[in-house]
């Protein structure tokens, strides 16, 4: 089946069975041209919504930061840069430039954190 002469199919299904061949025989183009077609013909069917969302995601959104927000990662990273000797090995979190907890596995990290107190944090293991 050429990219030009795309075949009609009858079915989501059959939409589907398709764009897996396509995958199969790594034929990309005809993949995504594919999922384009079934989704004007079958939009509520969750597995094309599935192909056409992975073969023709959405564009990336960029969100700008503010200069509050930038200036807590550039501390985060200063603090990184200046005691990456001392917890060589070690999980970190780090929160405007000041550690918080630091811990041998991500799950203890958090659980010494708190998963309520996660969000801001900058976790990393330094190696």
């Amino acid at each position: 089946m050429g990219m030009d002469n795309l075949v009609a199919y009858n079915s989501p299904e059959e939409y589907v069975a398709a764009m897996r061949a396509a995958l199969w025989d790594a034929n990309r183009p005809l993949a995504i041209k594919l999922a384009r077609e079934a989704i004007k013909h079958f939009p509520e069917h969750e597995e094309v919504q599935k192909f056409d969302y992975v073969l023709n995601p959405p564009p990336p959104r960029v969100v700008p930061s503010t200069p509050e927000e930038r200036q807590r990662v550039l501390a985060d990273h200063e603090w990184l840069k200046q005691h990456r000797d001392e917890y060589k090995n070690r999980w970190v979190g780090v929160r405007n430039g000041e550690l918080l907890a630091d811990a041998a596995s991500l799950n203890e990290l958090i659980e010494r954190i708190g998963s309520d107190n996660i969000k801001g944090v900058f976790l990393t293991a330094i190696y």
